[in-house]
């Protein structure tokens, strides 16, 4: 597996996964207008030419924030979202790190205990989906 800056021609298969995975999924557009963004960080998971999942960061007002991470099907459970949450230290320069996963996306919310990030709150939505609020291991405030 190689783990790159997305770029113009990773798009199409982003998109392609994103469709399959989720009931709202982000554009080919809306993919290419966050590419200069010098606040995001996009990141590929190429194997064999194959894009075959991606990681979007942006830094929001609270700290940085993982938009998305995403695995095609048929590579989920071999390692590689954790592979990409590894790199999160490193392109965000060890600063603090929020998620918000919906209840709907066990497998993330697994992957964020796995990694040690810590549920905080949970935002419940008006006929939608529960949002539970993850920090980094480095942002929770620990008893005194």
């Amino acid at each position: 597996m190689q783990y790159q800056k997305m770029h113009t021609l990773h798009l199409k298969a982003v998109a392609r996964i994103e469709k399959d995975l989720y009931d709202d999924p982000w554009t080919i557009k809306q993919l290419r207008d966050m590419l200069p963004n010098e606040e995001a960080r996009l990141i590929s998971v190429v194997h064999e030419n194959e894009v075959v999942g991606y990681m979007v960061l942006y830094n929001g007002c609270e700290g940085w924030i993982i938009e998305n991470l995403s695995v095609c099907k048929e590579y989920q459970r071999k390692g590689i979202g954790t592979e990409l949450m590894g790199l999160i230290p490193k392109l965000v320069g060890g600063r603090k790190v929020r998620v918000y996963a919906a209840d709907k996306y066990l497998g993330m919310h697994l992957l964020l205990k796995k990694m040690g990030y810590v549920a905080v709150s949970v935002e419940h939505v008006i006929g939608g989906d529960d949002y539970y609020q993850f920090v980094s291991p480095t942002d929770v405030a620990l008893p005194a």
